[in-house]
């Protein structure tokens, strides 16, 4: 409870695990694996641990009864899939064997059905799961060979515990069909064209240099720049600039306190510019380089499922979901992005998914009409707002209303608006009480999310996924309106990365059934990425459009699609 898990030792003794496995003929054990359905599997070296009941036998990678045993319609119990499968196609056994994927279903992961039952855990490695569900710990050191006969004990709890929870069938049609996909994601990888990296790394750097220049000839002496003691130092003491920022954040050097201060002097801007740059330089243009596989040409990086609470995916080593969109130097980041030659990338994108789930949760009748009608919903809610015609709108009165369409789904509050807009809290205050006015149900939708939080201690996406919010209990106010926030925010987020992911697995199959010369390469949140020949591109384009709109909402979903010869589209 207290996560003191380095004494767990001293109150639980390994001693308490049963060690009678038997190893057992491999006839035997085969016998036994078809007579109960199931099996399950570990990895160690070169040898595959077979178990089932308290019997275990070893295979060879790979041998022809261990190729039958991952090809036949038994249920496999495995901890970790995805990795499993990436360590069988790297060895002999994928090149011997004529399986599509190395596995084939069903099988049943662990870590995911662990993830899936409670989603706030920090990791989900086999020791954590047999204390967390057996209440025993496992030393690898004590047999390798007792992993079999506890993965089948944990998958007994964890498939009861889904049951129990109703979460059977976002674990079965939703996370377990995505592993598949991920895995052959993780293997095609993108492509980066060298050339171009290495010219923009170079043309960044003397960039960075004049940036650096300018600043000191600002300054009349050269400082650390990355140094928040010292950049204020610079603006509160030397330039004797002043924020709006009270107490401790009244020297600040955040980004939206340097772009208050670029109003008053030339220098904060140019400390923005350095930063955005040496970002860029520091977090992207130099990792890159070391994630090239040097035999593909590609960067692979790892795609996880069991990280992000909210059920989204999370891209790392490196992570591309981050790779900046707006501004010059981020066109040409992403044009070092390439596809094969013949190939085109196809981006296809959700328009404001969590605005149009808001409205189908929600069901607000005035909100389902607007994106029915197909107006743009952040000039309909800034007429709303501000009372005025289509006529009478400008660029800033769409600004506002897009803060507050975005910071409802978010469950911002007045004060966090005005400092979004910059305007009066008052004002702020009016604008969101406005808003609940125009979409009385969304305000309803926001109440009965916290309530249900509340009371049951978690909340439910459209598609059954759990998150659950303790801290909505807390006698901390701030945790506790943190809390109500994300009560609100996990159903509209959680049930996009549901549809999202449904969407991907459904585009997955449909490539694969047609044998179109096509993959799946990455998935930024609301975005999918697809590598295609260009003779499949039209027939790819429209399995997209398709199987992203075909989900049965009280609003239609939108997606815009793109092709392009880099990921600068």
């Amino acid at each position: 409870e207290l996560e003191f898990r380095s004494l767990i030792k001293e109150i639980l003794p390994e001693e308490q695990i049963s060690t009678n496995i038997t190893k057992a003929e491999k006839k035997d054990i085969l016998s036994t694996i078809y007579k109960k359905g199931l099996f399950s599997l570990t990895l160690s070296d070169s040898k595959a641990i077979v178990g089932v009941d308290n019997l275990i036998a070893e295979f060879d990678i790979p041998e022809k009864q261990l190729y039958e045993l991952m090809s036949s319609n038994l249920m496999k119990i495995l901890y970790n899939a995805k990795d499993i499968f990436k360590f069988l196609s790297a060895t002999h056994y994928s090149q011997a064997t004529s399986l599509e994927t190395p596995i084939t279903p069903p099988f049943f992961d662990l870590m995911i059905a662990a993830y899936l039952l409670n989603p706030n855990k920090a990791k989900y490695d086999l020791n954590e799961l047999l204390l967390d569900y057996l209440g025993t710990i496992y030393n690898k050191e004590l047999s390798i060979q007792l992993q079999p006969s506890l993965m089948l004990k944990l998958y007994e709890k964890l498939m009861n515990e889904l049951k129990e929870k109703e979460l059977d069938n976002v674990y079965y049609d939703i996370e377990m069909p995505l592993v598949e996909v991920l895995y052959e994601m993780e293997k095609a990888g993108i492509k980066v064209d060298e050339r171009k990296l290495n010219e923009l790394t170079a043309m960044i750097e003397v960039e960075i240099e004049k940036i650096k220049n300018r600043i000191y000839n600002l300054t009349g002496f050269e400082f650390n720049i990355n140094s928040p003691k010292q950049l204020a130092e610079v603006l509160y003491d030397k330039l004797g600039l002043k924020s709006r920022k009270k107490g401790k954040k009244a020297r600040s050097t955040e980004m939206e306190v340097l772009e208050e201060l670029a109003l008053q002097h030339e220098l904060p801007q140019e400390v923005i510019n350095y930063r955005i740059l040496n970002k860029l330089f520091t977090s992207y243009l130099i990792p890159l380089k070391n994630f090239i596989n040097p035999s593909t040409k590609r960067i692979h990086p790892k795609w996880s499922q069991t990280v992000a609470s909210t059920g989204r995916l999370i891209s790392s080593e490196p992570n591309l979901q981050n790779i900046p969109v707006k501004g010059q130097w981020a066109e040409y980041l992403r044009e070092v992005f390439v596809p094969e030659e013949g190939c085109l990338f196809l981006s296809a994108d959700y328009s404001q998914i969590e605005l149009r789930l808001l409205a189908h949760l929600s069901e607000d009748q005035n909100l389902i009409d607007a994106f029915i009608k197909g107006k743009d919903i952040h000039k309909a809610t800034a007429m709303e707002l501000f009372s005025i015609s289509e006529n009478q709108l400008t660029e800033e009165h769409r600004r506002i209303a897009k803060t507050v369409n975005f910071g409802i789904t978010y469950g911002i509050s007045a004060f966090g608006l005005s400092e979004s807009i910059k305007f009066p809290y008052e004002k702020a205050e009016e604008l969101i009480d406005l808003y609940f006015l125009r979409y009385p149900k969304v305000k309803d939708f926001i109440e009965q999310s916290i309530n249900f939080a509340r009371e049951k201690g978690f909340v439910k996406t459209l598609f059954g996924r759990i998150r659950p919010i303790p801290e909505i209990k807390s006698p901390n106010q701030n945790l506790r309106q943190q809390a109500e926030r994300m009560a609100v925010n996990a159903r509209v987020q959680g049930s996009a990365a549901d549809i999202i992911k449904i969407a991907m697995t459904r585009i997955y199959h449909r490539i694969k059934q047609e044998n179109l010369n096509a993959r799946i390469i990455i998935q930024i949140h609301d975005e999918i990425v697809i590598e295609s020949h260009e003779k499949n591109i039209d027939r790819v384009k429209q399995i997209v459009d398709e199987e992203m709109k075909n989900f049965s909402l009280h609003v239609p979903l939108e997606v815009n699609i793109y092709t392009g010869k880099s990921l600068n589209l």
